[in-house]
């Protein structure tokens, strides 16, 4: 098994291409924060080490290799869509595996305080060499099962759990809810199927305006959506979610927990719902 040994800035060819350095800037324009001076090549750190550890366990599917800036580094960023300013907010990523979305957003906003939690050892060396190597005091990497760090006490009240590859979203919203301080909220990256994406990039209404909201079905169905003008009854996009998602009981059982339901696409990656659980009160 590999060790920390240091990582090593500005070794191996970029990972990041000139047209997605150029969407990393337009992201920052959309969400109206200027883009970090040292995101880039942190980041570029952290996806050598990943390749390297990559050789040896499997952190990221060998067919994202390729596209792993588009499908992972862009795609951790649509939590900003949501809350472009998270300096000083208490963010818990759920199942952060190989550092998605938690450890972008911890390097994007090094202000903020994120905490990774993660239930296997493997991915947890990862995190905690990448954490030690960079330097990323902002990074906390706690190995254990979700259900044990929500305990009452053994948790400080977070502002946003973030989850990506974690299933049942009823259960995560059962757990974390308590923990969540007031107005806080729990985002579920979720993925729309490709026709669905296909279509909403091909329109212009929803084509560089920022956030799309629409609202869930169950007790928002039908309630139109300020920010899009749309209305939205059915599954997401037509077809479903891909991972994640909520079917209507389970809505119901969100809003017992004082949670309220929207959605949210990002314009720059409209492959990727946000489906987010606002606390109330």
């Amino acid at each position: 098994m590999l060790t920390g040994g240091p990582i090593e800035p500005g070794s191996g060819p970029s990972h990041f291409s000139a047209a997605q350095l150029r969407k990393l800037g337009d992201i920052a324009r959309t969400v109206g924060r200027p883009l970090p001076s040292e995101f880039t090549s942190s980041c570029e750190s952290f996806l050598r080490e990943l390749a390297k550890w990559n050789r040896r366990i499997n952190l990221i599917s060998p067919r994202d290799r390729k596209r792993i800036v588009e499908r992972h580094v862009l795609d951790s960023l649509c939590l900003l869509a949501f809350d472009s300013r998270l300096a000083g907010k208490r963010i818990l990523d759920v199942g952060s595996g190989a550092g998605f979305p938690g450890m972008v957003l911890a390097m994007w906003e090094t202000k903020a305080h994120v905490t990774l939690v993660e239930s296997k050892s493997k991915p947890v060396a990862f995190l905690r060499t990448v954490r030690r190597s960079l330097g990323l005091d902002n990074v906390e990497v706690v190995h254990a099962r979700l259900e044990s760090v929500a305990e009452p006490g053994r948790i400080s009240p977070v502002d946003i759990v973030t989850s990506r590859a974690v299933g049942g979203t009823l259960r995560l919203a059962e757990v974390v809810a308590p923990i969540l301080n007031p107005g806080g909220a729990i985002v579920v990256y979720t993925a729309r199927c490709p026709r669905a994406g296909k279509a909403m990039a091909r329109s212009a209404k929803m084509r560089g305006r920022g956030p799309i909201r629409l609202p869930v079905g169950g007790a928002n169905a039908g309630n139109k959506s300020a920010a899009s003008g749309h209305r939205h009854t059915g599954d997401i996009g037509g077809c479903g979610a891909a991972r994640g998602g909520v079917a209507s009981d389970d809505a119901s059982a969100m809003e017992r927990l004082g949670l309220g339901l929207e959605f949210l696409t990002p314009a720059w990656q409209s492959l990727t719902i946000l489906l987010i659980l606002r606390r109330l009160g």
